[in-house]
């Protein structure tokens, strides 16, 4: 069986940083923090921030504003402007510890600022992540968000390689069941030198990186960014 420490490269690079729209099976440190800041084109943009009170357990809490062609209505995204996310993950198994893989269970709600009444969003994500070298890790991520009368429900499978210092390529695709669009992302993840600070850059025809908007796609591609910052332990 394989087994990893924690001074493998990719463990240390981003053993707690989600993917653009996967999330991770593992969790911040205890004691913690991440900040993350994101945009892209058609007026995407976020922020996020984790914490890590205690050992396999993560909270956190997202604002964010998805950003759309008109091939997504507001139907589509339970609303149009800024929407608050909070919830937590519990990692359940970790590769890094001598489990056989590493699995998660992530729960997050939330619902649009913008509007008055606006309908309430849960989204639910089990990842598992396998770590095949130090190098090379596979993801499978079953998930889903639930609103009013929708529920949207994809598996997302994707990779994440390191493939020089401080540089990691990523792909995802999420087949959508039903008839929503295949969701994916491609792109890459550098570690600043000697910092626990990461710049990640992709396209993707996900609305958003963060729960609903990770599940809708549009009918063409846009551009993001995100800053990832690390403190504590």
């Amino acid at each position: 069986m394989l087994c990893f420490t924690r001074q493998d490269p990719l463990r240390l690079m981003a053993q707690a940083l989600n993917g653009f729209t996967l999330t991770t099976a593992h969790t911040l440190d205890p004691g913690q923090v991440a900040l993350t800041l994101g945009g892209g084109t058609n007026s995407n943009y976020s922020i996020g921030l984790a914490y890590s009170p205690d050992q396999a357990l993560q909270i956190e809490a997202i604002l964010e504003d998805f950003g759309s062609d008109d091939s997504v209505s507001a139907a589509d995204t339970a609303g149009t402007t800024v929407r608050y996310m909070a919830g937590a993950k519990l990692q359940l198994f970790d590769q890094f510890q001598g489990d056989p893989v590493s699995l998660a269970v992530r729960l997050l709600a939330g619902r649009d600022m913008g509007q008055a009444g606006s309908t309430g969003v849960w989204n639910l994500d089990v990842p598992l992540t396998y770590q095949v070298n130090a190098q090379t890790a596979l993801l499978v991520n079953p998930r889903l968000a639930a609103f009013g009368n929708t529920l949207t429900t994809g598996l997302g499978l994707g990779f994440n390689y390191y493939f020089a210092e401080g540089w990691q390529l990523l792909g995802e695709a999420t087949p959508i069941f039903g008839d929503g669009r295949l969701v994916w992302a491609l792109g890459s993840r550098y570690r600043l030198p000697n910092t626990a600070m990461y710049v990640d850059l992709y396209g993707t025809n996900a609305v958003g990186r963060h729960g609903l908007g990770t599940l809708v796609g549009q009918s063409g591609g846009r551009l993001g960014a995100t800053f990832s910052w690390l403190v504590g332990q």
